[in-house]
Parts: structure tokens; C-alpha cells; sequence
């Protein structure tokens, strides 16, 4: 599931890296994949991640002594001191949102891909050169961490993230729109 707000620059990645995902691969395996659209929408997304078994959220976050464009993957149960959750609008609000189906049960395993962002203060529809690096990494550990829960992924096409940034609409998806 991607997360940020495609409409200022660096905080859409999360939304920009699910939909290179969606574009560029298709995935098999005993699992179904579904590529989630999170957007900015924190406890409405609680119903549709409650009913799955593990999730990969990818986002941006901020965290002490970090440059932009370093990227954090851990799972959500072991935050890293480091990470301090205050870096955009959305990032306190998937926070409260994973708190409140932690304490109601609903939490399933969650893995955090995240970049820190560059820019999250202007409207911007592009990532900024060090997002597009991390963007590259977190998509290659993206795949290792879905080929540790048993999902293959075929290429099927190579959609750069700064093409999907750029034509953002062209690629959205709503929340409930899976892919295949």
C-alpha cells in the first residue's frame, strides 16, 4: 500500500511507488497481491487493511540525523528510535490509524518501506532527485520482501517512478482497486 499526497512532491511517493509497482509487474504465487492506493486517507483505509494478512506500506517519514532520499524498511512493531512519525501531515495520522487496530486486533504484520522526503511543502507534481534514487531501492526491496512471503514478480513493462510522478493521474487508483 502506497501512502503521502501525490500533490506535494516528495510526500507522494509511497502513492507514486505502489502505482510503478501496479504498472511495471505482474505477480504470482499462493498469495494474492492486491496494490493498494492509500493516499492520504489514514482510518478509512482500517476496514481494507484489516482483512489482510501482511502488508507493505510504502511511504516517506522523517527521521533525526537522516538526509533525504535514506530509506528505512522495518516492521511496524520495531519503529527505530530514529523515526519520529512527524515529518508530514499524513505520516501522525497512518500512526493513530495502525494504533487504533493495534489496540483493537486488526493489525496485521505490517513491513515500513520509506524514504525521507526533500520537498513536502510545495505543490510539486515530481520527486526530487534523491527520492527518484531511493525510489530504486525501495522498489528492488520491495520485491525481495514480497519474494520472502512467497509472491513472484514478472516484469512486464519499465515505467520510470519520475514518469509516474509527472503523469500521476494517468496512473492513480482508487483504494479498492486491486491489481491483478
Amino acid at each position: 500500500m502506497g501512502a503521502g499526497n501525490v500533490l506535494f512532491g516528495d510526500e507522494g511517493l509511497g502513492v507514486h511507488l505502489a502505482a510503478l509497482l501496479r504498472a511495471n509487474y505482474r505477480f504470482a504465487g499462493p498469495h494474492r497481491v492486491a496494490i493498494i492506493d492509500g493516499g492520504t486517507l489514514g482510518p478509512q483505509l482500517i476496514p481494507l487493511l484489516a482483512e489482510r494478512d501482511r502488508v507493505l506500506l510504502l511511504d516517506t517519514l522523517m527521521a533525526a540525523q537522516s538526509l533525504p532520499g535514506e530509506v528505512f524498511c522495518f516492521d511496524y512493531n520495531k519503529v527505530p528510535a530514529a523515526v519520529n512519525w512527524q515529518g508530514s501531515a499524513h505520516e501522525v495520522e497512518m500512526r493513530q490509524t495502525l494504533a487504533m487496530m493495534r489496540m483493537a486486533g486488526d493489525l496485521p504484520e505490517i513491513m515500513v518501506l520509506a524514504a525521507v522526503p526533500k520537498v513536502i511543502s510545495e505543490t510539486s507534481f515530481t520527486l526530487s532527485p534523491p527520492l527518484v534514487a531511493a525510489a530504486a531501492l525501495m522498489e528492488k526491496q520491495a520485491l525481495q520482501i514480497l519474494e520472502q512471503w512467497g509472491v513472484t514478480a514478472e516484469r512486464r513493462d519499465n515505467i520510470p517512478i519520475a514518469q509516474i510522478a509527472a503523469d500521476w493521474h494517468k496512473f492513480s487508483a482508487t483504494p479498492h482497486q486491486e491489481s491483478p
